[in-house]
Formats: C-alpha cells, sequence, structure tokens
C-alpha cells in the first residue's frame, strides 16, 4: 500500500489507503445493487400482468376467505400464497421507492 518502505510510524499514511479501500468497496457494492435492481425491474416489466375482474359481490370473497381459513387442508397453502403475496408486494413497494428516490 502507501509508503510501505518508510521507517517510522505514521498511521496518517494509511489511513488515506483505508478510505480508498472503503471508497471502492462501496462503490463496487452501488454497481450490484443497481444491476440487481434493473434486473429486477426488466424481470418485472416482462412478467405477465395478472387483472381480475373485481367481484360483484364483495361479501362472496369476505365469505370466501373465511371458508378457506377455516378449512384445515387448505390453510397452510392459502396462507404460503397469502406470505409470498405480502412479500412480493413489500419487495415492489421498496423497490419502487428506492428508484423514486435515485431519481430524485
Amino acid at each position: 500500500m502507501a509508503l510501505t518502505y518508510m521507517n517510522v510510524w505514521d498511521p496518517n499514511a494509511r489511513l488515506g489507503d483505508l478510505q480508498l479501500m472503503a471508497m471502492a468497496s462501496w462503490m463496487n457494492y452501488e454497481e450490484l445493487r443497481e444491476t440487481e435492481i434493473r434486473r429486477l425491474m426488466i424481470k418485472e416489466q416482462n412478467e405477465p400482468l395478472m387483472i381480475r375482474v373485481e367481484p360483484s359481490n364483495p361479501m362472496a370473497f369476505i365469505i370466501t376467505h373465511i371458508l378457506l381459513s377455516n378449512n384445515p387442508q387448505i390453510t397452510p397453502i392459502y396462507i404460503s400464497d397469502q406470505a409470498q403475496a405480502i412479500a412480493h408486494f413489500e419487495d415492489m413497494e421498496r423497490l419502487l421507492g428506492m428508484t423514486v428516490c435515485m431519481h430524485v
């Protein structure tokens, strides 16, 4: 690193090297993060958008939810699907929030 031939202990000479290493590490992380965000955005743009018709009777939707959540055979599948949907929504919210901050 810097000034390896010095015979006198001077921590300031090496401090610059540490700062450069920290900056290089941070820049590498930022580049990896940007690449990942771009990959996710391209994936999201190419995924088919699933649109369904809203139920005409909202109570039917609520009753179906109650029946599904009370059925012991379907409950584990139903809960895991809900968890995946919530996680996907949170990821997209976080991703879109990050892209909005990057463009500002």
